[in-house]
C-alpha cells in the first residue's frame, strides 16, 4: 500500500507540475466532498461536490486544529449495523483509475471512542479502518481497471463507532500521465516481496455481480432500499436480498414485499438460478407471471395482492422444489394448469374472478349439471335440516340465546375484508362446547385467557383458547385480531383455525401441538429420563427462527411476536417446533398497532430498550430469541435465583460471563458434553450477538437462521463420524437416541400446556 500511495502523490505532482490551477481539473477526475453542501473549487483547482444525493446516512460539521480544507470541515456517517453503505461512482469501462478515500474522525460523535470499520470496493474488501487519532487523516488509495460502468466503494461491519468517510476522490490516468505512471509502477512493483504483490493483484480485482438487479434498483431510485450499492451479497447483502454462504455466492431470496413496485416482474429475476424465494406481493405489479423455469430452486413464490394479469403459466407446475405459491388477489384469468393442483404444495388463487378449476376435465362438466338438476331438492332438505336444528336449540334451554351464528357472523363480517372472512372458520359456541366437553379439561393459561383442549366431530383435536375480557378493547379490535390470524400460514406457526364470537366470549381456535411446550422439555415435566439431544434442539430453534422470519419478512405489515419465549414455542407429534401466540401481538406499522398496544413481555425475555423507548421492533424478538439460544444451551431457565449464583438472577448475565472469558463448558448442559464443541460455541456466540443491549446491534431473524443452520451442519457431520466408527447396534443405538419423536411421551393423555406466566411482565404506562 506504500507504493500505491506513492503512486497517488506522483500523480498529484505532475498534475501541479504541468498544469497550472486552471486545468487541474482534469477529465475522469472525481471528488467528493462527504457530507458537504455546496459545490466549491480548491486552492489546486480541482472542483469539489458534495454527496447531498446520499440518501442514507447523517452529516456533521467538525473542527480539527491546523486543518483548514474545506473538504475536511464536514464527514457523513452511517448506522453501526450489520449492513453496508455504499458511494457508487460512474467510470469508463475497460480504463485505469486511482481511487481515494480518507477519513477524518474529529470526535463528530462525541464519544471519543475511535471507530473501527471495513471498507470494500464493490464485492472486493479493501481495508480495515483504525482511527487511532481523531485530528489524524486516515487514507486508502486502489488501483483498478474498470470493467462496468459504475464502481461502488462501500462501508460496513463496525467493530467499534460508526463507520464514516470524509473525502471520496476518483483519478483516471490519461494519455502521457498514464504512460509515465505505467512505467514507474512496474518499476516499482519489483520491490515488493512475493506476498504484497499478491495482496496488491487482490485489491485491484474488481467483479460487479449486480448487474441482473440493475434495472431494478434504476426504476426505484428514489427508495431507499434500491440505493444500497456494491454487489448484492459482499461484503454484506442488500437488506431486501439474500445470499448462500458459498467463496461465490448467489442469490437465494428476494424481499420486495410492500415496496410500491410498479410496472411488470422484472424478468431478470428469472435468470437468477440460484433463487430459493421471491417476495413480490402487495405492490401494484401488472402484466403477465413469467417463466421462472430459469429458477428451477424456487420453494417459495409470493405475488399476492397486485394487479397481474393473463393467466397462470404451466411451466410453474415443472418447478419440482416448489412449496408456497400464492397469487391471490389479482386480475388473473384463465384456467389453472392441472399440474399446480397436483402438486404438494400451499396454493392460494382466489380473488380473481378470472381465474378457473377445470382440473378435473369431465368430471368437473359433471358435478355442474348434476348440481342444477339437483338444485331443488339440495335446498329442499337444506331448508328441512334447518328447521330440524332450529327446533332442537329452541328446546335446550341451557343454550337460549346462544346460537348467534348468524348475527355474530355478520357483525364481524362488517368489519373484516371480504378476503379474511372467507378464510376465518366460523363456529358456532355450541360446537365448542360439545368439543370441549362444556370445557371440562384446561390445558394451560397465560396473559391472554385460558386453554381448553377439545375434540371436533371430525377427529380434529383442538385447542381453545378462551381470551381474557380485556385481552382486547372491543369487537373491532377482535374482528382486527381475526382477519391477522386467518392470513398467516406457515409451516413453523401453530395454525389457525378459526373463531367464535358468542354469549360474550371471543374464542380463538388453534391446532392441537401433542409434544407440549419447549419449556417443559428442557426443565418442565417432561425432562426426567427424556431429554433432547443437541441436535434436535438446533433443529428447535430452526423451526422457531424460520417461524419468526416469516412473521418479520413474511407477513405485509410486519409482525412483532412481543412475548416469545420457551412456553410459546410448542412441539407437534413429530417434535416439529411451531411458534403460538404470535397472533396476540402488535403489528408494526410505522410504529403504530392496528391490535392491542399493550407490551405482555416476560421478564428474562423482554428487550431491555423497552424500558428506555418505550417500544419494541423486530430486534426485540431477536433479544428474546437470544435468550431461548442460551437456554437450549445450558437447560436453564431465564430467570432463576439459584442457578447463577448469588448475585445474579438472569441467564444473560451468566451466559456472558462464561463465554467472554472461554469458558463455554461452565453454561453447557451437562447431558450435551458429547456433542461437538465447535457447534455450541457458534451457537453461543450468536446468542451473545441476540441480547447485545441495543437493537441495532443485533443480527436479524435470518442472520440468526444461517448460523443455526452451520452449526447443524457441523453436529451432523460429527455424528457421521460417530456412526461410522461404530458397529452396527451401537449405530441402532444412536439413531434412536437422537429420534426424540420415538419417545412414547403419552401422545394420547398429554395435552398442550402454555405458561401460567407466574413471572408477570411489565405493562406499558
Amino acid at each position: 500500500m506504500v507504493a500505491v500511495r506513492f503512486l497517488f502523490l506522483l500523480l498529484s505532482l505532475y498534475v501541479l507540475l504541468l498544469m497550472d490551477s486552471s486545468t487541474a481539473q482534469l477529465p475522469g477526475f472525481v471528488s467528493v466532498d462527504c457530507g458537504g453542501n455546496e459545490n466549491f473549487t480548491d486552492e489546486i483547482g480541482l472542483n469539489w461536490s458534495p454527496d447531498s444525493y446520499i440518501l442514507i446516512g447523517k452529516t456533521a460539521n467538525i473542527s480539527v486544529a491546523n486543518e483548514t480544507r474545506k473538504q475536511y470541515k464536514t464527514l457523513r456517517y452511517f448506522p453501526a449495523d450489520n449492513n453496508k453503505y455504499c458511494y457508487t461512482l460512474s467510470v469508463v469501462p475497460r480504463t485505469r483509475y486511482l481511487v481515494r478515500a480518507t477519513f477524518l474522525y474529529g470526535d463528530f460523535d462525541s464519544n471519543n471512542v475511535y471507530p473501527k470499520f471495513d471498507i470494500s470496493f464493490g464485492p472486493t474488501r479493501w481495508s480495515t479502518i483504525v482511527i487511532s487519532d481523531a485530528g489524524t487523516i486516515e487514507s486508502q488509495e486502489l488501483i483498478f481497471l474498470a470493467a462496468d460502468p459504475t464502481v461502488s466503494v462501500c462501508l460496513s461491519n463496525a467493530t467499534t463507532g460508526q463507520p464514516f468517510i470524509s473525502t471520496l476522490e476518483l483519478r483516471q490516468f490519461n494519455g502521457s500521465i498514464y504512460s509515465i505512471i505505467v512505467v514507474f509502477f512496474s518499476s516499482l512493483s519489483m520491490l515488493f516481496i512475493n506476498g504484497s504483490v499478491q495482496e496488491l493483484r487482490q485489491q485491484i480485482y474488481l467483479v460487479f455481480a449486480g448487474s441482473l438487479l440493475a434495472s431494478v434498483t434504476a426504476a426505484n431510485s428514489l427508495a431507499e432500499w434500491a440505493n444500497e450499492g456494491g454487489d448484492p451479497c459482499l461484503p454484506a447483502p442488500w437488506s431486501w436480498v439474500q445470499c448462500s454462504s458459498d467463496l461465490q455466492p448467489r442469490i437465494t431470496s428476494i424481499k420486495l414485499s410492500g415496496k410500491n413496485l410498479t410496472g411488470t416482474i422484472p424478468v431478470e429475476f428469472t435468470k437468477l438460478d440460484g433463487l430459493v424465494e421471491l417476495w413480490l406481493d402487495n405492490n401494484s405489479l401488472s402484466g403477465s407471471i413469467p417463466d421462472f423455469s430459469g429458477c428451477p430452486n424456487l420453494k417459495k413464490i409470493h405475488l399476492e395482492d397486485n394487479k397481474l394479469t393473463g393467466g397462470l403459466p404451466s411451466s410453474l407446475a415443472d418447478l419440482s422444489n416448489l412449496r408456497e405459491l400464492y397469487v391471490q388477489n389479482n386480475l388473473l384469468s384463465g384456467k389453472v394448469p392441472p399440474g399446480l393442483l397436483n402438486k404438494d404444495l400451499v396454493f392460494n388463487y382466489t380473488g380473481n374472478t378470472g381465474l378457473r378449476n377445470e382440473g378435473n376435465g369431465g368430471k368437473h362438466k359433471g358435478v355442474v349439471i348434476g348440481l342444477s338438476v339437483g338444485a331443488a331438492v339440495l335446498l329442499l332438505i337444506a331448508a328441512i335440516i334447518s328447521f330440524l336444528i332450529m327446533s332442537k336449540r329452541k328446546k335446550n334451554s341451557s343454550k337460549q340465546g346462544k346460537f348467534q351464528h348468524g348475527f355474530h357472523a355478520q357483525k364481524l363480517t362488517s368489519s373484516l375484508s371480504d378476503t379474511a372472512t372467507e378464510a376465518a372458520h366460523y363456529f358456532p359456541l355450541f360446537e365448542i362446547e360439545e368439543a370441549t366437553k362444556n370445557f371440562e379439561k384446561k390445558i394451560g393459561s397465560g396473559g391472554f385467557g385460558v386453554v381448553y383442549y377439545g375434540i371436533l366431530k371430525d377427529g380434529r383435536e383442538i385447542a381453545v383458547k378462551i381470551l381474557t375480557n380485556d385481552s382486547f378493547q372491543g369487537k373491532r379490535e377482535f374482528s382486527n385480531e381475526v382477519s391477522l390470524l386467518s392470513r398467516i400460514h406457515h409451516r413453523n406457526l401453530v395454525q389457525f383455525l378459526g373463531y367464535c364470537q358468542e354469549d360474550g366470549k371471543s374464542i380463538l381456535v388453534y391446532e392441537f401441538m401433542h409434544n407440549g411446550t419447549l419449556k417443559e422439555h428442557l426443565y418442565g415435566p417432561l425432562t426426567h429420563g427424556r431429554v433432547i439431544n443437541w441436535i434436535k434442539r438446533l433443529e428447535i430453534a430452526e423451526d422457531s427462527a424460520k417461524g419468526i422470519e416469516y412473521l418479520h419478512t413474511g407477513c405485509v405489515p410486519s409482525i412483532i411476536h412481543r412475548d416469545l419465549k420457551t412456553s410459546n414455542i410448542l412441539l407437534d407429534k413429530n417434535t416439529r417446533a411451531k411458534v403460538s401466540d404470535f397472533g396476540l401481538s402488535k403489528l408494526a406499522v410505522d410504529g403504530a398497532s392496528h391490535v392491542s398496544s399493550i407490551v405482555r413481555g416476560t421478564v428474562g425475555y423482554l428487550d431491555p430498550e423497552y424500558y428506555i423507548s418505550q417500544q419494541l421492533t423486530d430486534k426485540s424478538d431477536v433479544y428474546s430469541f437470544g435468550v431461548i439460544l442460551l437456554e437450549l444451551i445450558s437447560g436453564q431457565e431465564a430467570i432463576s435465583n439459584e442457578n447463577f449464583g448469588s448475585n445474579c438472577r438472569n441467564i444473560v448475565q451468566w451466559a456472558k460471563l462464561h463465554i467472554e472469558s472461554g469458558d463455554i463448558q461452565g453454561i453447557i448442559d451437562p447431558s450435551l458434553h458429547d456433542y461437538d464443541i465447535q457447534s455450541m460455541w457458534k451457537i453461543a456466540e450468536k446468542a451473545l450477538m441476540c441480547v447485545q443491549p441495543h437493537g441495532s446491534m443485533r443480527p436479524s431473524i435470518s442472520e440468526v437462521i444461517k448460523e443455526i443452520q452451520d452449526a447443524l451442519a457441523i453436529e451432523k457431520g460429527a455424528e457421521n463420524v460417530r456412526e461410522a466408527s461404530s458397529d452396527e447396534i451401537s449405530r441402532h443405538s444412536v439413531h434412536s437416541s437422537l429420534n426424540l419423536g420415538s419417545l412414547d411421551i403419552g401422545a394420547s393423555e398429554h395435552y398442550l400446556s402454555i405458561d401460567d406466566d407466574s413471572i408477570a411482565g411489565p405493562i406499558a404506562r
